[in-house]
């Protein structure tokens, strides 16, 4: 079967790529300043939207079966938001779906939850999982678009 291997984790303010145990992506929060950040007001949603614009502009390691590749594209700031007859972006329904289909992991709890709108900086984990086909499906839209 298909694995991906790799991910961000916001530590003190700057991003790290990172691996979970199971080898799913994971996207998370857990202390640093906010301030420079869209992704305060935005929740989960602005988590997996600026991790995927920040791992793509760096070049995305996918792995399928023992084939290692990276893709690097652009993701424009603005690829989520509502097109022009007010229908879902290709990026927006995807980050939808994600968010929908996330875990919060809490710290100080020790609870896994699937609330991605009670995220509180500096306490929770949010794990989110990509296939290496919606990751390079992502990379064709945007290097053909």
């Amino acid at each position: 079967g298909s694995s991906f291997r790799g991910g961000v984790a916001r530590r003190s303010g700057n991003w790290r790529n990172g691996v979970s145990g199971s080898g799913r992506r994971f996207t998370g929060v857990t202390s640093g300043s906010w301030n420079s950040w869209r992704k305060i007001a935005e929740g989960c949603w602005g988590i997996v939207h600026f991790g995927l614009i920040e791992n793509f502009a760096r070049g995305m390691a996918v792995k399928r079966g023992e084939k290692l590749e990276t893709y690097t594209v652009r993701i424009p700031g603005d690829a989520d938001e509502r097109l022009h007859d007010q229908s879902s972006s290709f990026l927006g329904k995807l980050i939808d779906r994600k968010t929908e289909e996330s875990f919060v992991y809490n710290f100080r709890n020790s609870r896994m939850g699937r609330n991605p709108d009670r995220i509180y900086p500096g306490q929770e984990i949010v794990i989110i999982h990509f296939e290496p086909e919606e990751l390079i499906s992502i990379y064709k839209h945007f290097a053909t678009g």
